[in-house]
């Protein structure tokens, strides 16, 4: 916790910023926000003709952002002095600070998260996305995947939970898939951070080594996460995300992401329309698929699957 001395210096910074020629935003939002922000924000810059200042309070965040070029600073700081800025109506009004943290809160369009980001940055809807790229990483992959007995190009980077709908699958769907993906010849690695099939590989790195990670494996499948819309953004690998059925417990917040109620219950299909990765990074190699049984999807992601060396 900051001492109210360095709070105000840091308002009084912020103040100095905005009238030096910076356009200062708060930016805290998931990822799939994250990923449409990254490749739109290129577009405000040209329309605002102003340095970009970034102040965010996760390392994430800070790790994601900082992969922009157009983006001048970024800033963290910890969660409770965000919140404290988010709070100070009057000197973002004043100053024209963006905050994203209200974004959701506002009348905004939710037909797509990409229409709503763009009417919230106050640009064209159709804007179109900027390609990027990651940063470089010094890392020996050839021999991580050696120690790892995987297979470089013909592995599958699996990535079992998700925040905000959490568990889509039960638990044992992932020990069935590794089992299948080995009798089709492929190897796996689990995005978790310790062992839960026994001898299958994990790994749990920072955000930007976990991208590269993927690249260096050929195909992601897993949860419908955030995480998705990153490597969607980032990369062109091929990707299987799985959303859980209808009766799941996380469809009950459904509502935020969009206007729309869903027809007899089918939360998966209206997510999917406002917020599937195919509905805001339409390209080839995406296939998004709801749980019905841990047999019937395997087959399906056995039958879908496809790799890429992208490296």
């Amino acid at each position: 916790m900051i001492s109210q001395k360095e709070y105000e210096e840091l308002c009084k910074t912020i103040r100095e910023l905005c009238q030096s020629g910076y356009e200062v935003m708060l930016f805290h939002q998931g990822f799939g926000e994250t990923a449409i922000f990254l490749q739109v924000v290129y577009k405000y810059k040209e329309l605002s003709g102003k340095k970009l200042f970034i102040i965010t309070y996760t390392s994430t965040r800070t790790e994601i952002l900082k992969c922009s070029d157009v983006i001048d600073e970024v800033f963290e700081v910890p969660k409770d002095v965000y919140l404290m800025l988010s709070g100070e109506n009057q000197m973002l009004n004043e100053l024209g600070i963006k905050n994203f943290l209200a974004m959701h809160n506002m009348d905004l369009d939710r037909s797509t998260m990409k229409n709503e980001v763009c009417e919230f940055l106050g640009i064209p809807k159709d804007t179109p996305y900027r390609h990027l790229s990651l940063p470089g990483i010094q890392a020996n992959w050839d021999e991580y995947f050696r120690t790892k007995n995987l297979l470089p190009g013909k592995t599958v980077y699996i990535v079992p939970h998700a925040l905000f709908l959490g568990k889509v699958v039960p638990e044992e769907f992932w020990e069935k898939l590794v089992e299948r993906l080995r009798e089709e010849g492929y190897t796996a690695i689990m995005n978790l951070p310790s062992e839960t099939i026994p001898g299958v590989p994990f790994a749990y790195f920072d955000m930007v080594v976990s991208l590269q990670l993927a690249k260096h494996c050929g195909c992601v499948v897993g949860a419908r996460t955030g995480f998705m819309d990153l490597v969607a953004t980032f990369t062109d690998l091929p990707i299987i995300a799985i959303y859980p059925d209808d009766t799941h417990p996380s469809w009950d917040i459904c509502k935020k992401y969009t206007w729309r109620e869903p027809v007899n219950g089918d939360y998966a299909k209206v997510y999917m329309e406002s917020t599937g990765i195919n509905t805001l990074f339409p390209r080839d190699g995406i296939t998004e698929l709801v749980y019905t049984s841990d047999e019937e999807i395997i087959d399906e992601i056995i039958e879908k699957i496809s790799f890429k060396i992208s490296y």
